[in-house]
Formats: C-alpha cells, sequence, structure tokens
C-alpha cells in the first residue's frame, strides 16, 4: 500500500514538473532568440528528469508504483489541460 501511495505522489510530483516546465517553455518561446534550442533544450530536460523519475519507481517500489506514479502523471496532465484551456469539455448525453 505504502508503495501505491508513494508512486502516486511522485507521478504527481513528476506530473507538476513535466507539464510546468512545459507551459513555461510555450510561454517564453514566442521571445526567445533561438526558439528552436530553448525548444530542444526543455524537451531533453523534461525527457531526463521524467525517465529517471520514473526509473527509480520502478527500482524501489516495484510495477504496482509505476502503474500508480502514471495514473499520477495522467491526473496532473488532466488538470494542466483543463486549467490552461479555460474551458470545460463538454458532456456527452446519454440520450
Amino acid at each position: 500500500m505504502i508503495a501505491l501511495l508513494a508512486g502516486f505522489g511522485c507521478g504527481l510530483g513528476l506530473g507538476g514538473v513535466y507539464f510546468g516546465v512545459m507551459w513555461a517553455t510555450v510561454q517564453r518561446i514566442v521571445t526567445a532568440r533561438n526558439p528552436g534550442l530553448l525548444f530542444l533544450a526543455s524537451y531533453l530536460f523534461r525527457l531526463v528528469i521524467v525517465g529517471f523519475g520514473f526509473y527509480g519507481l520502478v527500482r524501489f517500489w516495484g510495477a504496482g508504483g509505476l502503474v500508480a506514479s502514471l495514473v499520477g502523471f495522467l491526473i496532473v496532465r488532466h488538470l494542466f489541460s483543463r486549467h490552461m484551456s479555460g474551458t470545460v469539455a463538454p458532456r456527452v448525453s446519454s440520450s
């Protein structure tokens, strides 16, 4: 149980870092002198941080911790996309 909670918390943190850095990159890319280099550096930074984070989770907490962290990561992705778009997705009626 502790592995699931720890994995979930780490997934929330990794998601926050990943999508926070992505959002900061999007904000700065318009005024950057070299937007391609900024994009590449941001992408590589995010990839390394999240890659090592998930690798560490597998090593210390196993597959259950990894699955829980992926759930946390996807929740942060959903929250960021809802917050940044400023709109709520329409609900589909079942009728």
